[in-house]
């Protein structure tokens, strides 16, 4: 029998992890973000003062790049949820025209990246786009079940993954420059999945970038749901690294 924090934990949980335990060679030890090198975005609910219900019109990033995302019109502000998930807050997005954005970033222009977001709602839709100003050019995509490596429109690769996950999880995209060279993960479990290829998309290129949190530029696929935080590296992280970060944040929101 398995407990934490005194409870017992279900059987098949413990199952769980026992077996990323096998797969990775022993216990998942927690790192905090900021530990590990390459971070230029972390967008964390609970640094955000604000009251329950709250408008969010600034989620300043946490990163100490500077990164921060806002929103200038009202009608679009998402909204503060305070003890939605292990007691921390959430931002939530209505999917209809809740965004949070910035101006382009030139922290922003690396060749691959390593994405992690704490959120819900399998929706057809996007948690986070960072791509060139305005557009859908050079983007890193995470969508729905999905991470995306996104050159231009009809020129992408787009992988899925086998888990459904119908409350809150966290989902992983490793970007290597490489268009086929794409990973995602869920709740620790990696993607057994093939690539869908679309096109003829290319390595990303060295561009400065803007950030959209609950959707992508021109209206598409607004988010429907709740982000509990984001986190953003300017390279592949080691799978030790990625297994620390993903620790980190499932230990905190009491994940998997």
């Amino acid at each position: 029998m398995e407990t934490s924090g005194g409870n017992v934990i279900p059987a098949w949980v413990a199952l769980q992890r026992q077996k990323r335990r096998r797969a990775h060679g022993g216990p998942r030890v927690p790192v905090p973000p900021a530990s590990v090198s390459g971070l230029v975005l972390w967008l964390d609910s609970d640094t955000l003062s604000l009251s329950d219900l709250d408008p969010v019109d600034t989620w300043m990033d946490s990163s100490g790049v500077g990164n921060n995302v806002f929103q200038d019109s009202a009608s679009a502000y998402p909204t503060y949820v305070q003890n939605q998930l292990n007691g921390h807050a959430v931002v939530r997005f209505d999917g209809v025209d809740d965004s949070l954005y910035s101006p382009p970033y030139g922290t922003l222009s690396m060749t691959e990246a390593t994405v992690f977001v704490v959120r819900n709602a399998e929706t057809w839709a996007a948690a986070l786009s960072v791509a060139e100003e305005e557009t859908v050019q050079e983007e890193y995509l995470v969508f729905d079940q999905s991470v995306v490596h996104h050159s231009e429109a009809f020129n992408y690769v787009e992988l899925f993954h086998q888990d459904s996950h119908p409350g809150y999880f966290l989902q992983v995209g490793r970007f290597a420059n490489g268009p086929l060279d794409l990973q995602s993960f869920l709740n620790g479990v990696a993607s057994t999945r093939t690539v869908n290829v679309a096109g003829s998309p290319w390595g990303y290129n060295p561009v400065p970038r803007y950030v959209r949190v609950g959707g992508r530029a021109f209206g598409w696929q607004r988010f429907g749901g709740d982000i509990a935080a984001i986190v953003m590296y300017n390279r592949v992280l080691t799978d030790s690294e990625r297994i620390g970060v993903e620790e980190y944040l499932n230990v905190k929101y009491a994940l998997f």
